[in-house]
């Protein structure tokens, strides 16, 4: 029997995937615990219709997250806080949520990740590595400057 699995099923099958399995296994336990449905040629064609819409919507979705990278790649963020002129080093720090606040600030950026292995302790310019999601991903620059 054909199906078409909604969830991962360990051993069978990945969610989205279409194979054939015994009946019984099918009837028993996939379809009876709703991690499958039976594979008839309609609900293949809707399966169809509904992969090619989400390829589609991903491809659009990825265009638009290339065209955000393009307008953040580059741009520099100041921040200005108090700092040991002696040494460059800043009384508090420059976070990876800070920054995200900044970028906030020029549009909305659902799904931003700010690659930041610690937090920015000291004076200067260093870049900062952006991922915007489906691996589209932008460097900015973040300067820290005494107050």
């Amino acid at each position: 029997m054909k199906v078409i699995f909604l969830k991962d099923v360990k051993g069978a099958g990945r969610a989205g995937e279409v194979k054939e399995v015994k009946e019984g296994y099918a009837r028993n336990f996939l379809l009876a615990r709703n991690l499958a449905i039976a594979a008839t040629p309609s609900v293949l064609a809707d399966w169809k219709k509904k992969k090619i819409q989400a390829a589609d919507l991903k491809a659009v979705k990825a265009a638009l997250l290339k065209k955000e990278a393009e307008s953040l790649e580059g741009k520099e963020f100041i921040f200005e806080l108090k700092a040991d002129s002696e040494k460059g080093t800043v009384f508090g720090s420059v976070t990876a949520n800070d920054i995200r606040k900044k970028i906030q600030s020029l549009g909305n950026f659902p799904d931003l990740k700010i690659v930041l292995d610690k937090p920015i302790k000291t004076t200067g310019e260093i870049s900062v590595e952006i991922d915007l999601g489906e691996g589209i991903k932008a460097l900015i620059k973040v300067a820290v400057r005494p107050q």
